[in-house]
């Protein structure tokens, strides 16, 4: 899927119509969803809501292209934001509201049981998100790739532009932060799941899910079922001790870690790292454009926690960013 992009109603090129046709039809993706801006230009988003998310709503069909309903909350002081709901219903909170312009009152004016909050630009670009703004109530992924760049790390492949220091994606999770890891287009060319012209990656989000609905889409975002690509479309399972990415771990017994990897790549696969802790931590090596790996981590590091996420590159220059697995020791 890709969950990020713009229509004429923003900055973008094209109606939500062509948007989602496109998506639909050129681009083959399953799940989508435009986020224009809140505030872009003299007319806010706010005051057209009705005819922006009833053109979602009318190109939404389970099992075949399910469209999530969403904008971006677009702050130049504390960072940009898309906000996505679960279901039929939807309202924008506009950031130049004073009663919304804040993260907090953002927070507070969404129902926590049918939205989800989607930090991006983390490590730089236009506006880089500010790590201090983190809601764990609402905030379970963040969008580590986009046409702005890769957001993984500081020495990543592709870094993000502008970048800087310490706001990375391994960043907010060395903070003990629990974020998924999720990628998107981010497009203003009317052409979602497409690279834009002149950009190294494109971004896009894979997700373990039960069904193709609303429901199901939004919940594995809810859970981190998911991961980031750079557009290419990797099949990445990853799995510590039988728990899925975007697990949370209170006890692992034995002591060893048992990990466990299934990667399908679009090309011939370069390699696989394992990260724990914020470091490499192995690696892994498949033949051809497929890696099945099961390696026991015995440190014996029972009174630790940890976590633990795939970064999976192609020879071609492609990549994936697991959401991780972190084992809490009480």
């Amino acid at each position: 899927g890709d969950i990020h992009g713009h229509s004429v109603f923003s900055d973008g090129t094209g109606t939500p119509e062509d948007y989602y046709t496109y998506g639909r039809d050129a681009a083959d993706l399953d799940f989508i969803a435009l986020t224009d801006h809140d505030s872009w230009g003299f007319r806010p988003l706010s005051a057209i809501e009705e005819q922006y998310f009833r053109a979602g709503n009318s190109f939404s069909d389970d099992e075949h292209f399910v469209v999530i309903l969403g904008y971006e909350w677009t702050s130049w002081d504390f960072g940009h934001r898309n906000v996505y709901f679960s279901g039929a219903d939807a309202c924008v909170f506009d950031s130049r509201n004073e009663r919304y312009d804040t993260p907090d009152e953002l927070v507070s004016a969404l129902d926590a049981a049918s939205s989800i909050i989607v930090p991006h630009h983390l490590g730089g670009g236009p506006v880089p998100f500010n790590l201090d703004s983190w809601s764990s109530k609402m905030m379970p992924v963040s969008e580590v790739v986009s046409v702005h760049g890769n957001s993984e790390s500081s020495g990543c492949r592709y870094r993000i532009y502008n970048a800087g220091e310490g706001g990375f994606f391994r960043d907010a999770l060395n903070r003990g932060y629990m974020w998924g890891a999720i990628g998107s287009s981010d497009s203003h060319d009317g052409h979602p799941g497409l690279r834009t012209n002149g950009a190294q990656v494109r971004g896009m989000v894979g997700i373990w899910a039960d069904n193709l609905n609303r429901t199901s889409i939004f919940n594995a975002l809810r859970n981190r079922f998911c991961y980031a690509t750079s557009g290419a479309r990797i099949v990445v399972e990853f799995y510590v001790s039988g728990y899925p990415m975007g697990s949370v771990i209170s006890e692992v017994e034995p002591k060893e870690k048992v990990i466990q990897g299934k990667i399908i790549g679009e090309n011939d696969l370069e390699r696989i790292e394992l990260i724990k802790n914020g470091t490499i931590y192995n690696r892994f090596y498949g033949n051809g454009n497929r890696c099945d790996f099961h390696w026991v981590d015995d440190e014996g590091e029972s009174n630790r926690s940890a976590y633990y996420y795939l970064v999976i590159y192609q020879m071609d220059g492609e990549f994936a960013v697991s959401s991780p697995i972190w084992i809490n020791v009480k």
